[in-house]
């Protein structure tokens, strides 16, 4: 066996393996009760966090056009998208027309535990 066909044997071993882990992980995080709350405190914790969550609904958006959307200032919504982001809440993309513009948008959280149902209990009060 050549190394080449060794190496793409080895590939699609660990692809496969990674694909099982990755299934197992969301398994794990929609079968455990304490998600939703996780998120829900998560969103409660910071300030208008449940605000530009929801601001994203309609896909990715930079800082400037949340800030649009929720009246909020760029400090204040770089300062949540950060929050959000490091809790998992949120991927950032680079924009493919400006490179050092950034776009937020959902992660696979959203599908899993329907968030924005969250951020909007947690915006009604």
């Amino acid at each position: 066996m050549t190394e080449t066909e060794y190496s793409q044997r080895n590939l699609a071993y660990v692809r496969t393996h990674l694909a099982a882990i990755e299934q197992f992980v969301r398994f794990e995080i929609v079968a455990n009760p304490n998600s939703r709350e996780a998120v829900r405190g998560h969103l409660l914790a910071r300030k208008n966090a449940a605000s530009v969550y929801l601001a994203l609904a309609d896909g990715p958006l930079t800082q400037d056009e949340i800030g649009i959307a929720t009246r909020l200032s760029q400090a204040t919504v770089s300062k949540i998208c950060r929050y959000l982001h490091e809790h998992g809440l949120l991927l950032v993309l680079p924009d493919p027309s400006q490179h050092r513009v950034m776009r937020y948008c959902y992660t696979e959280l959203e599908v899993m535990l329907g968030i924005t149902s969250i951020a909007r209990e947690v915006n009604r009060g």
